[in-house]
């Protein structure tokens, strides 16, 4: 389900939300 969800997101918004996920993956570090 969610696989389809990310699926019709833009690609624009799918890779800002991939980004932040990398920045707060980093700060956890």
């Amino acid at each position: 389900m969610y696989q389809k969800i990310i699926l019709n997101l833009p690609w624009q918004l799918h890779a800002k939300v991939v980004q932040l996920g990398f920045q707060v993956l980093n700060s956890g570090k």
